[in-house]
């Protein structure tokens, strides 16, 4: 096969140039891209629905969004809609929600691939919403492959590649292992029929869907898709397996196209259909799918036949097999990588993410199918007529690779190709550590307050006995939280139950405000309670801020506000004295956005937060004057648009 290296090689040069400017990769999966209003919002008033928008076009009749109050009661709200001109949104409407905190729990079934993905995020009406780092939320997921979701897929390719393989080594290359070929393609016509059965099983228990109502859904479709296809073939390989010469050849012609058609309806509902040129990338992985089938199902075929084939009969049946081979496994290649690029989206993924690694090891282990091959065509397809030992040998050994690669294409349909990246699993959870004891130094206390932002927090306290060290057990501690630099503002009071000997914990929304806090550590021991007075001050979940520096004009800070825009602040002149604030308020088309009210705090070198007297200029523009010395000061902005809670703090190095 003198084309074999060439075109492999210009087929894969080409494949990967094109796989380069391949469109953004699908995301794969109904994961939640953003909602309105925004997750993790703290609302002044309640919203009158929610409208939830995500990464593929969600099945409505098969979705859930609920919403839950503090206490874990479902909030009654209105069916579930898909928003006018918009499939991707979905949109429920709700009663007037009383001030509190809410959890909005979600579960979205893809009506592309048929994937469930789930998760949680809070809100916070009349009060701040609790963060997600807490741990109380659950982040978009998609639930771990069954057993049966990837041995369901497995045997439905499986089938597929030898209904394919048998059928066009039956007409092309061993006409007269026809009946045998036939016999092979009834028993991979049933395995079909039992994989697709399983693949929608599985999926219908994933979704919690009762079997009546599949065929109403994108579940019910999908099925019907893979179905018919193969229930038309079994009337075909009845023909093949009961007829000769012509009826034969038309009965296999009928299984391969069958086979063909059957791969093209799991194409419509794989990763490639939620690819943005999903008739290109459709194409890409049917070929893809395809081309395997003629390459490794004509590999089984081709040793089947080899009991009835002989002396001349079985040296061309070979060769015709390995030229035809030969230009598959180019085409594997080329499309193989073509998927992979738009689907794992960078060469970092592809270790960063479960996926991406799947996609390595399957990659990996094609190479040893094409070295195996290449061990085939060039020693034991020369050699048949003397012995069939070397090409059974190691055509065996390709076949069970190929098992294996099949297998972890059947995992690799049941996962999101966007993965979670290693580095954001390792990401730590921000928290706030302070210790003190009580002015007589008899009681050492060490307060743990996680994540240390506004909002829901857990605190830990520890308490020892000051001199020996020794854990202080009582029933339970009392916390008082004092907003320092706001004195208009009432304590509140956190009681935290025992856990363990000296330990001691609870969660609570005391931190309801960005600064510093007094928080007063009241411990039972004797007749008097004993009182350690501690100080923190929150952080801000990490914002992105892109500073701008222009030569005679002021530097401008531009800080991300999830889901909702930016905010543009800015000293002028920014040099140590006078100055004047200004903050700017966008929406996400950059256009300005209005803002209801706006409060904010400046705090420097040697000087604790003072309130700023913020000046509307426009209905998203603000000034206020501020004095600032030489040294690095922190802004700190809050306010509310629409209903919706806005924040944001930028530091600022004011020079000498």
């Amino acid at each position: 096969m003198r084309i074999r290296l060439g075109l492999a090689g210009l087929v894969l040069v080409g494949a990967c140039v094109g796989a380069l400017g391949a469109p953004t990769p699908a995301f794969a999966h109904a994961l939640l891209k953003e909602a309105d209003p925004p997750q993790g919002a703290s609302l002044t008033r309640s919203p009158t629905g929610l409208t939830l928008t995500f990464t593929e076009t969600p099945d409505p009749s098969v979705s859930l969004i609920k919403v839950l109050d503090a206490n874990g009661r479902a909030v009654p709200h209105g069916p579930i809609e898909v928003v006018p001109g918009r499939p991707d949104s979905l949109h429920v409407t709700v009663s007037n929600l009383s001030d509190g905190t809410y959890t909005v729990d979600w579960r979205a079934l893809s009506k592309i691939d048929g994937h469930i993905a789930d998760g949680s995020y809070a809100l916070g009406v009349g009060v701040p919403a609790p963060t997600s780092t807490s741990g109380a939320f659950k982040a978009a997921t998609s639930p771990t492959p069954t057993t049966l979701a990837v041995a369901a897929r497995a045997a439905f390719y499986l089938a597929l590649v030898v209904l394919l393989g048998t059928a066009w080594t039956a007409l092309l290359i061993a006409p007269g292992a026809g009946a045998l070929l036939a016999r092979a393609a009834g028993v991979a016509w049933l395995v079909a029929l039992i994989g697709a059965v399983g693949i929608t099983q599985a999926q219908r228990a994933t979704a919690e869907v009762p079997w009546g109502d599949v065929l109403a859904s994108s579940l019910g479709h999908a099925f019907l898709w893979r179905l018919i296809p193969i229930a038309v073939l079994q009337i075909a390989i009845v023909v093949a397996l009961l007829s000769e010469g012509r009826p034969r050849r038309a009965a296999f012609a009928v299984v391969a196209g069958g086979a063909l058609a059957a791969m093209v309806g799991d194409v419509t509902s794989s990763h490639a259909a939620a690819s943005s040129s999903k008739w290109v990338q459709g194409t890409v992985q049917w070929v893809h799918f395809a081309s395997a089938a003629v390459w490794l199902g004509g590999l089984g075929a081709l040793l089947l036949a080899t009991t009835r084939l002989h002396g001349d009969d079985l040296a061309r049946a070979a060769r015709r097999y390995s030229t035809v081979a030969g230009v598959a496994l180019a085409l594997v290649v080329a499309t193989g990588v073509t998927r992979a690029v738009n689907e794992v989206g960078g060469w970092a993924r592809l270790v960063d993410t479960g996926f991406g690694r799947l996609v390595l090891l399957k990659s990996s282990l094609l190479l040893v199918l094409a070295s195996l091959g290449g061990v085939n065509r060039f020693r034991n397809v020369p050699a048949v007529r003397v012995s069939l030992r070397g090409l059974r040998r190691v055509g065996t050994y390709e076949l069970a690779v190929a098992a294996v690669v099949l297998t972890a294409a059947g995992l690799l349909v049941n996962l999101a190709p966007g993965g979670t990246p290693r580095a954001a699993a390792r990401e730590a959870i921000t928290r706030i550590h302070v210790t003190g004891a009580d002015f007589g130094t008899t009681t050492r206390v060490t307060l743990d307050a996680t994540p240390g932002t506004v909002g829901s927090n857990q605190f830990v306290v520890r308490v020892s006995d000051y001199d020996s060290g020794a854990p202080v057990s009582v029933d339970g501690i009392r916390l008082r939280f004092t907003p320092a630099d706001r004195p208009d503002v009432g304590e509140s009071v956190l009681e935290l139950p025992r856990a363990a000997p000296g330990r001691y914990v609870a969660s609570g929304t005391n931190l309801s405000l960005d600064g510093r806090w007094k928080v007063t550590v009241l411990v039972p021991r004797g007749v008097q309670a004993v009182e350690v007075p501690l100080e923190l001050t929150t952080s801000r979940p990490t914002q992105k801020v892109d500073v701008s520096r222009t030569p005679g004009l002021p530097t401008i800070y531009t800080v991300s506000l999830t889901g909702t825009g930016t905010v543009q602040i800015y000293l002028d002149p920014g040099k140590p004295g006078p100055n004047q604030l200004h903050v700017t308020f966008f929406d996400k088309r950059g256009g300005e956005r209005p803002i209801d009210a706006l409060s904010g705090t400046a705090s420097g070198p040697g000087a604790g937060a003072t309130a700023l007297d913020l000046r509307r200029l426009t209905a998203g523009h603000f000034s206020a004057d501020t004095n600032a010395a030489a040294g690095r000061w922190r802004y700190s902005i809050t306010g509310s648009a629409n209903g919706v809670r806005v924040a944001a703090d930028v530091t600022i190095d004011v020079g000498g």
